[in-house]
C-alpha cells in the first residue's frame, strides 16, 4: 500500500491532471443542485444527475490510476468515452449505421463535433434528454488500436494535446483484453508498483486513460451548459463553454521566477498530490479509519470554502493544489456513502452484522490477488505458459479493483469483474488446450468463447449479467444485472438477496480464480501451490472444493436464457 504514495510524481501528476477542470464542472453544478452530498457511485440515467455521475466517474478513474490500478481506469474510461460520444451524436447530428462499428462511429461524431467549432453553444432543444434518444453502440465488429480508414478529425486540447477518439477507444478496449500494456500489468501484479521500474507502457496508458476522460468532460461541460441554459442561467452556460477560461489540463507558467509576487513564497515547492488516505480501498480500518475520514472532512470543507470567496492558504491556489483538493473532496463524499452504507447493513442484520467478517473477506481477495500475481511472475518465463502471464497479471489487478469497487457500493465493480472471468477462463484454456488457446487467440475472440473453451458453459447467465456492466453507451440495463446475479446465488430468495448478489459475484470470480492459480502454481512447486490450497480452504471464507462450485454452476445453468428483467 506504501508503494502507492511513493510513485514518481510525474506518474501520479498525470494521473491527476485529467481533473483540471473539476473546479468549475463542480461549480456549475452547484446552481443545478448536484452538491457533493449525492452518492458518487450511484448511476440514475436521469437529466442533469448524469453529468455528476459522470464527473464522479472521472475521480474514480483518476483514483485507480493513482492506486495502479490500470485496467479497471480504463474500463471506467472506456464506459465514460462511449457514453458521452453517444449523447453528443445526435447533437452534432450523427447516428450510428448498422454497417459500421464503434470505432467507425466515434471517429464521425468527434470528427462532426470539431468540424463544428467546439466554440459555438449546443442547441438546448436538440440535446438528448431521452435515453430513447441515444443510438445503442453494441458492437460485432472487431476492435483495433488503429486509424480508421475513413478521413477523420482529431481533437485538440486545451494544452495542445491531439486526440484522436477512434484509437483511444480500441487502446482502452485491447487493455481490458490483456492485448495491450501487458508490461503495466505486470509491474502491479508483480513488481508491485516498483517506483524505480515504471514501464513506459504504464505512462502510455495512463495518458490515454487520461485523454479518454478529457473526452468525456468535454462533452460534460457542453451538457452542464445545456442545462445551465434550461434554468435561465445563460451568463454560467455560455461561461462555461468559453475555451479561453476552459482547462483539459494545468495551465503553463504565466510568469517567470523573478515577476512573481511576494506571497508566492508560500507556494509549495513540488507539485501538490493526493495522499494515501485519499485513494486507500475505503475498508474498516483503512480508508475508512476515523482519522483518515476526518482528514477527508477538513479537505472538503476547505473546498467549499472556496465558493464563499475564502482563501484557505491566503492565496490563490495553483492547478495542481485545486486539483488534488478538488479530488479530496469527491474522495470524501465516497468514504460519508461507505459509512452510511455500513450503518444501513447494520441496521438490516443487527446482531449478526460484523465487521470483522467484512475484514476478513478484503484480505481472503488480497490474498488470492496476490497469488495470482505471483503465477504471472512464474509463468512468465515458462515456454509453456508463457502466454498465461499476462492474463494472470490482468486477473490480479482486476480482482482487487473489484474488491475496491464493491466497497464504495460501485456497479462498476461487476464490469471489472468482467475482465477478470474472461481472463481467468482464457489461462484455464492455456493451461488445459493449448492448441485451441492458439486459435481462439488468433481470432480474436469473445469472452464467451473463452468460456465455453474453459468448460465454464453453465456461466453463460454470469457472463450476460457482468457484461452488461461492461458498457454505459445506452440506458444500460445494470438493475436487471442486479437482478441476474441476485438468482445466481443458492439462496435467491432471501430477504437480502438482491444486497448480496455483487459480493456473491466478486465471491464466486475469488473462487473461480484461487482455484486455477493454484493448479499454476503446482507446475511450478507442488509445495506451494498446497500451501496455498489449505491457506484458501481453511483459513479464508472461500470454499474451493468441486461440490461447491459446481452447485452454484447448476445454478447458473438452469438461468442461462433468463432475460435481464
Amino acid at each position: 500500500m506504501e508503494n502507492i504514495t511513493q510513485l514518481p510524481d510525474q506518474y501520479r501528476a498525470r494521473s491527476i491532471e485529467l481533473l483540471a477542470p473539476l473546479g468549475m464542472l463542480d461549480a456549475a453544478h452547484r446552481k443545478l443542485n448536484l452538491t457533493l452530498d449525492r452518492i458518487p457511485s450511484a448511476y440514475y440515467g436521469t437529466w442533469p444527475r448524469d453529468l455528476a455521475w459522470g464527473v464522479d466517474s472521472c475521480v474514480a478513474a483518476s483514483r485507480l490510476l493513482l492506486a495502479g490500478q490500470l485496467v479497471a481506469a480504463a474500463t471506467i474510461a472506456r464506459q465514460q468515452l462511449e457514453r458521452w460520444t453517444a449523447i453528443m451524436a445526435p447533437v452534432v447530428d450523427v447516428h450510428n449505421r448498422a454497417d459500421e462499428g464503434i470505432q467507425d462511429f466515434i471517429a464521425r461524431a468527434w470528427t462532426a463535433y470539431a468540424e463544428r467549432g467546439d466554440g459555438s453553444m449546443p442547441d438546448p432543444g436538440k440535446m438528448a434528454e431521452s435515453l430513447d434518444e441515444v443510438d445503442s453502440l453494441d458492437d460485432g465488429f472487431a476492435i483495433n488500436a488503429q486509424e480508421p480508414d475513413d478521413d477523420h478529425e482529431h481533437v485538440f486540447l486545451s494544452n495542445g494535446e491531439e486526440v484522436c477518439p477512434a484509437i483511444t477507444y480500441g487502446i482502452l478496449s485491447e487493455i481490458m483484453h490483456a492485448r495491450l500494456c501487458e508490461g503495466g500489468l505486470w509491474w502491479e501484479a508483480a513488481e508491485l508498483l516498483d517506483r524505480f521500474n515504471v514501464p513506459d507502457v504504464a505512462h502510455s496508458a495512463v495518458s490515454v486513460i487520461a485523454d479518454a476522460l478529457s473526452l468525456s468532460l468535454i462533452q460534460i461541460r457542453y451538457m452542464t451548459a445545456a442545462a445551465l441554459f434550461r434554468e435561465g442561467l445563460h451568463s454560467d452556460a455560455l461561461g462555461l463553454i468559453d475555451r479561453r477560461i476552459w482547462l483539459d489540463r494545468y495551465s503553463p507558467p504565466t510568469m517567470d521566477d523573478e515577476d512573481l509576487p511576494p506571497e508566492a513564497s508560500s507556494y509549495p515547492l513540488a507539485a501538490v498530490l493526493p495522499t494515501l488516505q485519499a485513494v486507500m480501498p475505503l475498508a474498516p480500518g483503512e480508508g475508512l479509519a476515523e482519522c483518515n475520514v476526518r482528514y477527508l472532512a477538513g479537505q472538503r470543507a476547505r473546498y467549499q470554502s472556496l465558493a464563499f470567496g475564502i482563501r484557505p492558504e491566503g492565496r490563490l491556489y495553483r492547478d495542481d493544489e485545486f486539483a488534488t483538493l478538488a479530488f479530496t473532496a469527491h474522495r470524501h463524499a465516497s468514504a460519508r456513502f461507505a459509512l452510511r452504507a455500513m450503518e444501513v447493513e447494520c441496521e438490516q442484520l443487527g446482531d449478526k452484522f460484523d465487521v470483522e467478517a467484512l475484514t476478513s473477506r478484503g484480505t481472503d481477495y488480497v490474498i488470492i490477488a496476490e497469488l495470482a500475481g505471483v503465477a504471472a511472475l512464474w509463468t512468465r518465463q515458462s515456454p509453456a505458459l508463457s502466454t498465461a502471464s499476462a492474463p494472470l497479471a490482468l486477473v490480479s489487478s482486476t480482482l482487487r479493483s473489484a474488491y475496491w469497487l464493491w466497497l464504495e457500493d460501485d456497479d462498476r465493480a461487476m464490469a471489472s469483474l468482467r475482465c477478470t472471468l474472461e481472463q481467468i477462463a482464457t489461462v484455464r484454456v492455456i493451461r488445459m488446450k493449448p492448441d485451441k488457446a492458439v486459435e481462439l487467440a488468433s481470432r480474436y475472440s469473445k469472452p464467451q468463447r473463452w468460456i465455453e473453451a474453459a468448460g465454464w458453459k453453465r456461466l453463460a447467465a454470469l457472463n450476460r449479467a457482468l457484461g452488461e456492466y461492461a458498457h454505459a453507451h445506452k440506458d444500460p440495463n445494470w438493475a436487471g444485472a442486479r437482478n441476474l446475479l441476485k438468482e445466481l446465488q443458492l439462496d435467491a430468495n432471501g430477504e437480502n438477496a438482491i444486497y448480496t448478489a455483487r459480493g456473491h459475484a466478486l465471491e464466486l470470480l475469488a473462487t473461480l480464480v484461487a482455484r486455477e492459480t493454484i493448479s499454476i502454481l503446482s507446475l511450478h512447486s507442488e509445495e506451494v501451490a498446497k500451501v496455498a490450497f489449505t491457506l484458501v480452504s481453511n483459513y479464508s471464507g472461500i470454499d474451493p472444493s468441486d461440490a461447491a462450485l459446481d452447485a452454484i454452476m447448476n445454478n447458473s445453468h438452469r438461468h442461462r436464457t433468463r432475460p435481464l428483467a
